[in-house]
């Protein structure tokens, strides 16, 4: 995509799988219930793999996506906790049917929905409303995954959620501008509009003079 609203430290922040300790404890500690389900399985590769489905659908959220590999820490912190030798899951990864099963599994177990074409409309109406409290890009879409999580859905990839969060934006700040225009008398609709029209005399509208002008003499009021 074009623009970004989230810098590399954000998307780390957000979308980042951890591995230092505290956060592995936070973030990966598995219930009771977690470990019944991931039992199930008897090889030390599918029980680890349903764990990492699990794990990456509770945080943060977007699953196990193709063509990342859970960092070896968070490997062995779910190895110890179901007591077995931890060990790559190279092999796993590249078994697509036993990941889209466990991945299907993982989301059962959690009663997660996957986002799909019918969701889009709403994301971006949230999207919508976070951008009239704030023009923060990385705060819109905070609150775009906020929400969608409430709502029990699997997040859609990253790129999906920028821009959605771009849209609603664009979307808020239209809306804001068609109800300031609105509150204007017609007097000065009429000057608004006068100073959007290309002044030949300056070779640009008026506002944009004006803009550039106030950025030069910042005392202009």
């Amino acid at each position: 995509m074009a623009r970004r609203l989230l810098s590399s430290r954000a998307h780390a922040d957000l979308f980042g799988i951890p591995a230092d300790p505290d956060a592995l404890i936070r973030h990966y500690l598995l219930s009771g219930d977690d470990i019944d389900l991931i039992c199930t399985r008897r090889r030390a590769e599918n029980l680890l793999g349903v764990a990492v489905h699990i794990c990456l659908l509770r945080h943060p959220g977007l699953g196990w996506c193709d063509g990342i590999m859970p960092p070896a820490e968070l490997i062995a912190w779910l190895a110890e906790q179901l007591r077995v030798e931890a060990c790559t899951l190279d092999d796993y990864a590249i078994r697509r049917n036993t990941r889209h099963e466990h991945h299907a599994l993982a989301m059962r177990h959690l009663g997660l929905s996957p986002f799909g074409p019918e969701h889009v409309q709403q994301a971006e109406d949230i999207a919508t409303r976070a951008a009239f409290a704030t023009d923060h890009g990385v705060k819109i879409v905070e609150t775009l995954v906020a929400e969608l999580r409430k709502q029990h859905l699997v997040l859609p990839s990253v790129d999906t959620l920028e821009r959605l969060a771009l849209k609603g934006r664009a979307r808020a700040r239209r809306e804001a501008a068609a109800a300031l225009f609105d509150a204007l008398s017609p007097d000065q609709r009429v000057q608004l509009q006068g100073l959007l029209v290309n002044d030949p005399s300056v070779g640009q509208t008026r506002l944009t003079w004006l803009r550039g002008y106030a950025q030069v003499r910042p005392g202009l009021s």
